[in-house]
């Protein structure tokens, strides 16, 4: 999925502005 809401960043996030958003590199 995606979502633009700042966590941490894990092996399938892309960061993106200084917020990482949940989506799967291979994407």
């Amino acid at each position: 999925g995606e979502k633009k809401l700042p966590h941490r960043a894990c092996p399938n996030c892309g960061y993106y502005r200084g917020i990482s958003i949940y989506v799967p590199k291979s994407a």
